[in-house]
C-alpha cells in the first residue's frame, strides 16, 4: 500500500496494487531485448577513442564501442557493419558488432 499526497497536504490518496485484465508481468530479459535495436550501415569515421560514425543511408550516428571490439571486428572506414545496441543521449551504445561477412563481436563495457 502506498500513500500519495496531492497538493500541499490537502488530501491523501491510498493506492493499492490492482490486477489489470490482459496485462502480463514482464521479465528482465524482456526489458533488455525490448530496448535494443539493430542498425546496419557503413563506417564513415573512426575516432581515437571507442567511437565510430555510422551512416545507414538515412543519416549518421556516433556509435560507442570498446576499442578492443572495434579492432577485433577489423572495422575500417568503408566497412559495412551491423550494430545491435541502444540509443543513449545522442549516441548509440553498441552491444554487438558484426562486419559484413564476419563474425559477431560482443562488447564488454569496462
Amino acid at each position: 500500500m502506498k500513500t500519495v499526497l496531492i497538493g500541499a497536504g490537502i488530501a491523501a490518496v491510498t493506492l493499492t496494487a490492482l490486477a489489470v485484465p490482459g496485462m502480463s508481468q514482464s521479465t528482465i530479459q524482456d526489458l533488455r531485448s525490448a530496448n535494443t535495436v539493430t542498425l546496419s550501415g557503413q563506417v564513415v569515421r573512426l575516432t581515437d577513442d571507442d567511437d565510430f560514425l555510422l551512416n545507414d543511408g538515412t543519416g549518421q550516428i556516433e556509435v560507442e564501442a570498446e576499442t578492443a571490439a572495434i579492432q577485433e571486428s577489423n572495422l575500417a572506414v568503408g566497412t559495412t557493419v551491423t550494430v545491435t545496441g541502444y540509443y543513449d543521449e545522442d549516441e548509440f551504445e553498441a552491444l554487438t558488432l558484426t562486419p559484413a561477412g564476419g563474425e559477431t563481436t560482443t562488447i564488454v563495457d569496462d
